[in-house]
Parts: C-alpha cells; structure tokens; sequence
C-alpha cells in the first residue's frame, strides 16, 4: 500500500495525474489528484493608508487580521514597524491580541495607530516575522502629516 501526501509550492489550485504502468490490461489505470495551496499565514490587508492628520494627533486606528491556515501546526508570530518612518506608526498600548504563537486554524489582530511626527507623505511597514511563510508577510502603511 502506498500513500501520496500533498505538499503544495505555490498558492491555489493544483492538481495531478497518478499514473500507473505495467496492469495486465490495456487500460492502465490512474488516479486524478486535486487540492488548494495555501500560505500558512495571511493578514486581512496589505496595506493601511491614513491619510492627512494633524501633526502630534494620533488618527484613529486601524486593525490588521493575523490568521493561521495550517491544519495542525502552531506557529510563531512577532512584529514590528519599521522602515522610513516607523515612529509615526505604532500599536496603542494593548492593541493586540497577538501572542507569541499562534495555533492551527487560529486569528489574531493587530492594531496600528498613525501619529505624524513631521509634515508630508509619512511610510512604514508593519512586518512579521517568525511564520513559516517563504516570505514573510507584512503590510505597508502610509498617511500624510498636516
């Protein structure tokens, strides 16, 4: 008895023929295999935009969804803002509920405020780490000071 495990590397549908040689009759016989790739961790949006904001006003703010779409294994989890102006962008205080792991099929959110610091276009990323995405996921976040 054999088994085939399914272990995709790229996102989305994906499929195969199993193919089998050597039965006694013409017709040999296969197996059509079917499944969805999916990233191990996903965030609700890519990007944040605020806006303009007064200088030294914290804008209201905003909440990313952290969800772990394994099946069956925890993952860790940490974050930062970083990048051009990461002071402008930061979590009020307890404004997580983000942990330092993350279990199978669980959701988590971070929340990220923009207080500009200086006039003009204003950027950073809040970045993950810790998951075991190839890449690691982030998004980008941007408001102008006013």
């Amino acid at each position: 008895m054999s088994s085939i495990q399914f272990d995709p590397q790229a996102t989305g549908a994906r499929s195969a023929t199993l193919s089998f040689s050597g039965a006694p009759d013409n017709a040999q016989p296969t197996v059509t295999l079917k499944g969805t790739g999916e990233l191990p961790v996903t965030l609700s949006t890519s990007a944040m935009a605020f806006g303009g904001e007064t200088l030294f006003t914290p804008a209201a703010a905003k909440t990313v969804t952290v969800t772990n779409n394994t099946s069956s294994s925890i993952t860790t989890l940490a974050f930062n803002v970083i990048g051009t102006n990461p002071g402008d962008f930061s979590p009020p205080t307890l404004a997580t509920t983000c942990g330092a792991t993350l279990g199978a099929h669980s959701s988590c959110k971070v929340t990220i405020q923009f207080d500009p610091q200086a006039a003009g276009p204003r950027s950073a990323t809040l970045a993950f780490s810790g998951t075991p995405d190839a890449t690691q996921p982030s998004v980008a976040l941007t408001g102008t000071g006013k």
